[in-house]
């Protein structure tokens, strides 16, 4: 999860998710300056951004069947 300092929160929350499904997740508090959770954090609302690595698909457009 990027952006992951924007709340004391999420590292709570994303290790209790870890904890349930068996699924790790990394929190990078890095910011970056063009993703869509900065709208919310400028707003004072806490985001973070998903991200599950680079692979075949990312970012074409597909059909989900």
């Amino acid at each position: 999860m990027l952006s992951s300092n924007s709340a004391r929160e999420w590292r709570f929350i994303f290790m209790g998710a870890g904890y349930v499904t068996g699924v790790e997740s990394e929190m990078v508090t890095q910011d970056l300056d063009a993703s869509d959770e900065r709208s919310f954090i400028a707003a004072g609302v806490p985001g973070v951004q998903f991200f599950a690595g680079a692979h075949e698909d990312y970012h074409k457009p597909q059909i989900l069947r």
